[in-house]
């Protein structure tokens, strides 16, 4: 009964040290893990998308991206991906994963590749893997919005001409 006790009580701290982690993580500029070269990276399992360095731009917004990236470099079906944060007093409010789909019949790879992408930003943003609700809707197309962990996710689809369409992930 101890022994439970205890380890909710660790699992408390855990959580609790988590939250004001991601709470305070902007005091010294954004996290490591925006920082140029280390969004994403990774293993073999790497998404390969790199952030640029964190700015601020002349009308006053702060952020970073990376390059838009095809999602297949052997394919020429036009689907890209890219990532995007966005913050203020270099403190990152929103992260976005967004994918063009060009080729609406080849859209799987591309969705596979946001969930994938998803999976690991939401840890490091968020503190929590993203629930299986989440990928349904990813795979599916559909707009969303659940809390997970200690933000919002959003995703949402933009209809473009000819069957394309943007599916466009957030997290505040």
């Amino acid at each position: 009964m101890l022994l439970a006790i205890g380890y909710w009580l660790l699992a408390i701290g855990y959580w609790l040290l988590a939250i004001v982690a991601i709470a305070n993580f902007g005091f010294a500029g954004p996290p490591s893990w925006i920082a140029k070269d280390t969004v994403f990276s990774g293993p073999d399992s790497d998404t390969r998308l790199r952030a640029n360095t964190w700015s601020t731009s002349a009308d006053g917004t702060e952020g970073c991206s990376s390059p838009v990236r095809d999602i297949r470099a052997d394919s020429t079906s036009g689907n890209t991906i890219r990532f995007v944060a966005q913050g203020a007093d270099h403190i990152p409010e929103h992260l976005s994963l967004i994918i063009d789909i060009a080729s609406p019949s080849l859209a799987d790879d591309a969705k596979r590749e946001m969930i994938k992408a998803t999976k690991r930003l939401s840890v490091r943003a968020l503190g929590l893997s993203i629930p299986h609700k989440i990928d349904e809707s990813i795979l599916k197309g559909e707009n969303v919005q659940l809390e997970v962990g200690s933000g919002v996710v959003t995703i949402t689809r933009t209809n473009r001409a000819q069957g394309a369409y943007q599916l466009t992930l957030t997290m505040r």
